[in-house]
């Protein structure tokens, strides 16, 4: 027989016979039967990539972190699903990760703050890998404001002080108000709420 013309799938092969031995001589008849035999071969359904997870969801998020889960992956006729790849990317970076095939969730950690991520999934067995999820949007949340410059004085006379200072960066949340303490001797503290970014304290001692 010839080798099978198809691994998987269905092929065919086939075997041919010479009618020489001996051959017909003195106006003998020749060789009862087809000169070539052809036959199915190799007919299992063949293996292939898995289809990639239906569903991907958000579990969680915080200042630097995102947290998915994904139902798994169908592995069809490639074998059970050995390996996931996760992906979330921003405008700037992408980060990848690997996890089990018995494993549906995963935190992505140390990213930025108040930024979008493009989520993904897919899975592989024994053939190769799926194709990847739709992808999915993800925010982690703002952070608290960075540290205020030092304030700077203004006009200072000896019954008041101007100070002036710089916005912080405000790390995704708009910045509401600001918190002036005096503290001076004789006079009790005060944390003064401004909401910008000068203050003249008034009614101080020479």
């Amino acid at each position: 027989w010839t080798e099978c013309s198809a691994k998987c799938g269905g092929g065919e092969r086939s075997r041919t016979r010479t009618c020489n031995n001996p051959a017909p001589a003195d106006g003998g008849d020749a060789c009862k039967g087809d000169a070539m035999q052809k036959e199915a071969c190799n007919t299992t359904v063949c293996p292939v990539k898995p289809t990639a997870p239906s569903v991907v969801e958000p579990t969680g998020k915080d200042q630097k972190s995102i947290s998915i889960k994904w139902a798994i992956c169908d592995p069809v006729l490639g074998g059970k699903i050995s390996t996931y790849k996760l992906e979330a990317a921003n405008k700037d970076k992408k980060i990848e990760a690997e996890v089990a095939g018995n494993t549906s969730t995963h935190t992505f950690e140390g990213l930025l703050l108040n930024t979008e991520y493009i989520v993904t999934v897919k899975c592989l067995n024994g053939v190769g890998w799926s194709p990847a999820t739709p992808p999915v949007t993800m925010k982690t949340t703002p952070g608290i404001p960075d540290v205020p410059t030092p304030p700077s004085a203004g006009k200072v006379t000896s019954e008041e002080i101007t100070l002036n200072w710089s916005a912080p960066q405000d790390n995704g949340a708009e910045i509401t108000k600001y918190f002036v303490t005096l503290i001076a001797p004789g006079v009790d503290d005060k944390e003064i709420p401004v909401d910008d970014l000068t203050h003249t304290q008034t009614d101080l001692k020479p």
